[in-house]
């Protein structure tokens, strides 16, 4: 994808400050498919059987300084008049298309995601394998496997930290949440994991990745 081209895909951010002291934050925070629903209550309801895969929807909780903060990234403007009164205490929305414009090998980028590692395994007396989350150095060696598919050298490995688990209605992952600088190696690569999100859990807050550049080395 030249730049000419990925001037031309469109992309959005909202910010969402949340308001910790309105009832259905407070429940949209306990409940993941109750999150996911308030986000999907932004889009058109005509998107078709894969709504959120159809608008590119990703998004990711993240502390604030005067409380959580909600990301909000898509392929076509959120409607943010549709949030609930008293839901936020800030929202905006801004163009990221510019952040694929920039995209190039070589460039030195700062990144943060809160992925979901997951590994399939065989278990003694089983027939079939069965997913299990990752932690620790197996959860910094997925990352880096991830992050070298997605087009991206990280600069000292892929050390994460765990954050809240995200649970609801037979939901329960495990999210790690990896931040840091890397080199970008593969900029096709790079562009498809920022719009179609890296890993499962998409649909609850994981994937989400978020780039900066760094300023040329001397």
């Amino acid at each position: 994808m030249t730049g000419a081209l990925a001037s031309t895909v469109p992309l959005y951010l909202a910010r969402l400050q949340l308001n910790t002291a309105d009832r259905q934050v407070q429940r949209d925070l306990r409940y993941a498919h109750e999150l996911h629903k308030t986000v999907m209550s932004l889009f058109p309801e005509a998107l078709g059987e894969t709504p959120r895969a159809s608008a590119g929807i990703l998004f990711r909780l993240e502390p604030g300084r005067s409380g959580p903060v909600m990301l909000v990234q898509s392929a076509i403007p959120a409607h943010l008049d549709n949030l609930p009164v008293g839901y936020t205490t800030a929202a905006d929305q801004r163009s990221l298309s510019p952040v694929l414009e920039w995209i190039d090998t070589g460039i030195d980028v700062r990144y943060r995601i809160v992925a979901h590692p997951l590994v399939a395994r065989c278990v003694p007396g089983r027939r079939r394998s069965t997913t299990v989350s990752l932690e620790g150095e197996e959860a910094a060696d997925w990352w880096i496997r991830k992050a070298e598919s997605a087009g991206l050298d990280l600069h000292g490995g892929g050390t994460g930290h765990p954050v809240p688990v995200i649970t609801g209605r037979n939901i329960h992952h495990r999210p790690v949440h990896f931040d840091g600088t890397a080199t970008i190696t593969d900029p096709t690569a790079l562009r498809a994991a920022l719009l179609q999100g890296i890993g499962k859990g998409r649909a609850y807050g994981c994937g989400l990745l978020s780039l900066a550049p760094l300023p040329p080395r001397n």
